[in-house]
């Protein structure tokens, strides 16, 4: 069976989301390898993974990525922090990426 993203099947041979460049964000080193690994198995190759949101702002300067997936409880700055900063500041290549954000707590 295809895996699927967003109702689309898709499959490794099609190449629908292996252009698809994704910078994942998040300080546990767990939750970034499951991730990837999501990612991956859904056919993306271009995977870049980092712990933390300074890094990731500057990062995003050099390599703009099509989608941004952060964790919501990071340290020193949250996901929540991170976006605000990406988005407040016009000057930033990525301020227009679209960004999840992701958390592992229920509440």
């Amino acid at each position: 069976m295809s895996p699927t993203f967003a109702g689309i099947v898709c499959s490794r041979n099609d190449g629908y989301l292996a252009d698809l460049h994704v910078l994942i964000v998040d300080d546990n080193d767990h939750m970034r390898r499951l991730l990837r690994g999501i990612l991956e198995g859904l056919g993306i190759v271009h995977i870049q993974d980092l712990e933390n949101a300074v890094v990731a702002l500057n990062q995003c300067r050099l390599n703009i990525p099509d989608i941004i997936i952060t964790d919501m409880m990071m340290t020193p700055i949250d996901g929540l922090g991170f976006a605000r900063l990406l988005r407040d500041d016009p000057t930033h290549p990525a301020t227009g990426v679209p960004i999840m954000m992701v958390t592992g707590y229920a509440e």
